[in-house]
C-alpha cells in the first residue's frame, strides 16, 4: 500500500525510540556498577569488572533504605485509607441514581486540578494544631486527601463495567555519582514493579473514568 510505512519500518522506528528513551537509565545502572577509578572515565563505556560498592555504600552508610521503607509504608497505607473511602463514594455514584451525578462528578475530579503548594501553608497549621507535624499519619491524612478525588473518578468508570534520601550522602570533598546512581535504580524499583504488574487494571481504569461520565 502507497503512502503507508512499512509495519517493520514502523516497529523499528518505535524500537529506537524506546531505546533512546531508555538510555539514560541504563546508564544509571552501568554507573552504579562501575568501580570508583573507572567512573569518570571512556573509555572504557563497559565496566571493567562488576562492582556492588556503590550499593553497599546506599544500604549501610545513608538514609536511603529507610526513606524507602518509610515511603513504601506511607504509600500502601495511604492506598488502602483512599480505596477504602473512595470505594464507597464510587459504588454509590455507580450504581444509586445520585442527584446531579455527572456535574458531582466532574466537579469531584476538578479537584485535582487544584495546585497542591497553594494549601500547603494551613495544611502545616493543621497538621501542627493536631499534632501530626512529622508522622505517618500526618502524610497518609494530606496524601489520602489529595489522592481521594482521581481515586473516585476512576473507582466509579470502573464499578459501571461490573452487573479498579538520595540526599544526606557521606561525600565533602567529592560527588559520589557511584552511589547516587545505586540509590536512583533501588528508588526506580518499587514504582517500576507496580506498573508492570498493575499496567493492565491502571490503563483499564483510565479508559473507563474517561469515557463514561
Amino acid at each position: 500500500m502507497r503512502g503507508r510505512p512499512r509495519p517493520a519500518l514502523r516497529d523499528a522506528a518505535v524500537l529506537l525510540g524506546l531505546a533512546v528513551y531508555a538510555l539514560p537509565f541504563f546508564w544509571q545502572v552501568l554507573t552504579s556498577l562501575k568501580p570508583e577509578a573507572e567512573l569518570m572515565r571512556l573509555p572504557p563505556l563497559l565496566p571493567s569488572r562488576l562492582s556492588w560498592e556503590h550499593y553497599q555504600v546506599v544500604l549501610e552508610r545513608s538514609l536511603m533504605l529507610r526513606a524507602l521503607v518509610n515511603s513504601l509504608g506511607v504509600g500502601l497505607l495511604t492506598t488502602g485509607l483512599a480505596l477504602t473511602l473512595g470505594l464507597a463514594a464510587a459504588y454509590g455514584f455507580a450504581r444509586f441514581p445520585v442527584p446531579g451525578k455527572g456535574p458531582l462528578l466532574l466537579a469531584i475530579v476538578a479537584g485535582t486540578a487544584f495546585p497542591q503548594i497553594a494549601i500547603v501553608s494551613p495544611l502545616y497549621l493543621l497538621m501542627r494544631a493536631l499534632g501530626l507535624r512529622d508522622t505517618w499519619l500526618g502524610l497518609i491524612l494530606a496524601n489520602t486527601s489529595f489522592a481521594l478525588p482521581l481515586v473516585v473518578w476512576l473507582l466509579a468508570g470502573f464499578i459501571r463495567d461490573l452487573p479498579v534520601a538520595l540526599a544526606l550522602f557521606p561525600g565533602v570533598f567529592e560527588v559520589p555519582w557511584g552511589d547516587i546512581a545505586a540509590a536512583s535504580i533501588l528508588a526506580s524499583l518499587p514504582p517500576i514493579a507496580v506498573v508492570v504488574g498493575l499496567q493492565r487494571y491502571l490503563v483499564r481504569g483510565l479508559v473507563a473514568g474517561a469515557l463514561r461520565e
